[in-house]
């Protein structure tokens, strides 16, 4: 019974520095249709609707596993791979599974540089139609003079920090989408506009296989205890 609650707690520990914590992070805002072939290609109903954005980033990482990273006089940068980014805009839903959260740490008061910056995007090749395809999705969110983070870690990619970059007029984001011909080439471009950009949801989350382990640990523990209570009245009759 030692044995098994032992391998038990090797699992759990193993599973949880694999896995790490996440955090999703949820976005809400407006999209702003210039045309109306452009309301049309993403089911639009007006000029403006809202969009959500659900971003779920592994904060569990170190400077380690940070890539592009960077230092000058005037900040530092670190980029880090997110585990998926979410959107859902008119009547397109997609989910971008390979992307980058970029962290600069601004050391300067003075502009351009002044203050922190966030952002985070990724490219994608999804079909909104027959010859359209959303090429990529980023969001950037800065602020003149504002110190947000004290470093370039994923540590300080929490949900204070975050609550001081969002909302307008610091928060942009938007949608590059590209157009093609029959024969494949591409024949032109453009961006759908997101604004007013607020972070609605902070939720933070152990991984659920530890979760389940750890339970099971507690209900074999609860179990070798109950035996040993068995055994000990038995031998007192």
């Amino acid at each position: 019974m030692k044995k098994l609650i032992f391998a038990a707690l090797l699992s759990v520990f193993s599973l949880g520095s694999v896995h790490g914590q996440t955090t999703t992070f949820t976005f809400t805002g407006d999209a702003f249709f210039d045309t109306n072939e452009e309301m049309a290609l993403f089911g639009a109903s007006s000029t403006f609707e809202a969009f959500t954005a659900e971003l779920i980033f592994d904060n569990n990482q170190s400077l380690a596993d940070a890539f592009d990273v960077s230092s000058d006089p005037a900040r530092d940068i670190s980029n880090y791979n997110f585990i998926s980014l979410a959107i859902s805009v008119g009547s397109v839903n997609y989910t971008v599974n390979s992307g980058r959260v970029t962290i600069i740490d601004g050391t300067v008061s003075a502009p351009p540089l002044a203050g922190d910056q966030l952002a985070f995007g990724g490219s994608t090749n999804i079909a909104l139609s027959e010859f359209s395809t959303i090429r990529a999705s980023n969001f950037s969110f800065s602020g003149s003079a504002i110190d947000v983070f004290s470093g370039i870690g994923a540590n300080v990619f929490n949900a204070g920090n975050i609550n001081s970059l969002d909302g307008s007029p610091f928060g942009s984001g938007g949608i590059i989408y590209l157009t093609r011909d029959s024969s494949g080439s591409i024949i032109g471009g453009d961006i759908l506009e997101f604004g007013n950009i607020q972070l609605s949801s902070v939720v933070t989350a152990v991984p659920e296989p530890a979760t389940w382990l750890m339970m099971i640990v507690g209900f074999a523990l609860t179990g070798f205890a109950l035996r040993r209570r068995e055994r000990g009245q038995k031998a007192a009759a």
